[in-house]
């Protein structure tokens, strides 16, 4: 019983480069499956971030001249009605005598 070599041939064919329009291209096999990216998009600046509604009417009622003062105030507010609630619960369930 003898061996045989077998010889492997390869050989590579160029494509045509693929359109740059950002589309999905779909055929009968996921492995087929390929997403293509335009390149040519415009760069955009990140949005910035959008004042909150209570910051906006804090300062168009002339409480609050920045919208860092704005916030301090909210907060400010949250923790007095927090307190509040604390020391309602308290004398609810009896804490204070």
């Amino acid at each position: 019983m003898g061996y045989t070599s077998h010889k492997i041939v390869l050989s590579t064919v160029k494509l045509p480069p693929p359109p740059s329009t950002n589309k999905i291209c779909y055929n009968n096999r996921m492995s087929d499956f390929k997403f293509e990216e335009e390149n040519n998009l415009p760069q955009t600046k990140p949005s910035s971030k959008k004042e909150s509604g209570m910051v906006k009417w804090l300062k168009s009622k002339g409480i609050a001249k920045s919208e860092k003062t704005a916030q301090l105030i909210l907060i400010l507010v949250i923790v007095i009605c927090f307190g509040i609630s604390l020391m309602l619960l308290a004398d609810t369930l009896g804490w204070f005598i």
